[in-house]
């Protein structure tokens, strides 16, 4: 997806669309793991990890590339705001399939 990056605005709804792409494939990436790969927090964690790292690094990429360190602050927070929120989602729906395993 591709989102001009003329005003902060922009840069916030790039934030919120590199999130939603991630959490799409974290998505995916949890309905084929097995219930014993799910359990594992580590696991769970590295993934979370690797998408925060990416979001780190495109905003590494918009400073080297001149952008305002307030619209990057944007970026971020929008970023993180959106997993946040798809995460509880996506624990809303697993909670009560982990209560019948």
């Amino acid at each position: 997806m591709t989102i001009p990056l003329r005003t902060r605005r922009d840069l916030k709804n790039a934030g919120h669309a590199m999130a939603v792409e991630a959490m799409e494939a974290f998505r995916l990436h949890m309905n084929s793991l097995s219930q014993a790969e799910m359990d594992d927090v580590e696991h769970i964690d590295r993934l979370t990890q690797r998408m925060l790292s990416a979001a780190e690094s495109m905003a590494a990429e918009y400073r080297a590339a001149g952008i305002p360190e307030a619209w990057v602050g944007k970026f971020l927070l929008s970023f993180r705001r959106t997993v946040a929120a798809e995460c509880r989602a996506l624990s809303f729906i697993l909670r009560p399939v982990a209560g019948t395993a």
